[in-house]
């Protein structure tokens, strides 16, 4: 039987057979008994290549939307001061700023946004290796020393 392939696909079989060491009819004789095992192993199929060329457009079009997601995050974090609390602290006298600060943080649920939004900071922080947390210690910046 004679094949008569692409001259370029002959030159890859050529480089890949002497790179084994073997002849180009051994090394094509090998190829094609490993395709077979593949397939019938069901791990080789037909459109694969299809397959995996759509799978992984999929996966940058993923990629894209949980980028952008995550500016998105970034530009629009939840907003910690509620304004119906602020009215609810608020009085009929004029109130100083640091004395309606004082009375936002006696507030237990404006506590808990704040603390909930500082734990989200230096997590994130701490992902990025800008910050440490030792056990014991607490948070710091990570400027290199341990102190």
């Amino acid at each position: 039987m004679k094949l008569y392939p692409p001259e370029t696909h002959k030159e890859t079989w050529k480089a890949e057979a002497e790179e084994r060491g073997t002849s180009m009819i051994q090394y094509l004789q090998d190829l094609i008994q490993e395709a077979r095992y593949l397939r019938e192993q069901g791990q080789l199929k037909l459109g694969d290549k299809r397959k995996v060329e759509q799978l992984q457009q999929r996966v940058e079009e993923l990629e894209q939307q949980l980028e952008s997601q995550s500016s998105n995050r970034v530009t629009s974090q939840t907003q910690t001061i509620d304004e119906e609390l602020v009215e609810k602290i608020l009085s009929e006298n004029y109130t100083p700023f640091d004395q309606l600060l004082e009375e936002l943080l006696k507030q237990p649920e404006f506590r808990r946004r704040v603390r909930l939004d500082l734990e989200t900071g230096l997590y994130k922080l701490g992902d990025e290796a800008r910050v440490v947390f030792r056990r014991g210690k607490g948070w710091k910046h990570n400027s290199g020393g341990d102190k």
